[in-house]
C-alpha cells in the first residue's frame, strides 16, 4: 500500500508537469518556434508511458516497456535540443525531462537513479543528432 502511495504522489507530479509541458508546447506554436519532430514524438513517447504503466499495473506485470519508454520519451528530447529549439522548445524539453523523472520514480527508481537515467538519456539523444552532423 505504501508503494501505491508514494506512485500517486509521484504520478501527481508528472500530471502537473504535463500541463506546464502542455502550456509551453502552445506558446512554442503560438510564437512559431521552430520544432523538430523529434520533440513531438518525446512528448508522445511520455504519453505511451504513462498509458502502458496503466497497463503494466492493472496486470500486475513488472514496468519494463514503461521504463523503455520514458527512456524513449527523453532521448528523443534530447535529439530535438541538440538539433534546435527556442525558448518555449526548450521549457518543452526541461518539462518533459522533470515528467520523466518523476515517472521513473513512480515506477520504483531512487531520485538519484531516476535523475540520473535522463541525464544518461538526454546525452544519447544529443549525441545521435551531433553524430547525424558530423561527414563521413
Amino acid at each position: 500500500m505504501e508503494r501505491f502511495a508514494h506512485a500517486t504522489v509521484q504520478l501527481e507530479r508528472v500530471i502537473e508537469h504535463s500541463r506546464g509541458l502542455a502550456r509551453r508546447s502552445a506558446m512554442a506554436l503560438q510564437y512559431n518556434e521552430p520544432i523538430p519532430p523529434d520533440l513531438s514524438v518525446g512528448v508522445g513517447h511520455l504519453a505511451d508511458a504513462v498509458e502502458l504503466l496503466r497497463h503494466e499495473h492493472r496486470a500486475g506485470r513488472p514496468t519494463e516497456r514503461t521504463h523503455q519508454k520514458i527512456r524513449d520519451a527523453v532521448q528523443k528530447a534530447g535529439r530535438a535540443r541538440a538539433l534546435g529549439v527556442n525558448d518555449f522548445g526548450d521549457a518543452v524539453v526541461t518539462q518533459l525531462r522533470t515528467a520523466a523523472s518523476d515517472l521513473l520514480r513512480a515506477i520504483g527508481c531512487n531520485p538519484t537513479s531516476a535523475n540520473q537515467e535522463v541525464r544518461r538519456a538526454m546525452r544519447d539523444g544529443e549525441e545521435s543528432a551531433q553524430a547525424e552532423d558530423r561527414p563521413d
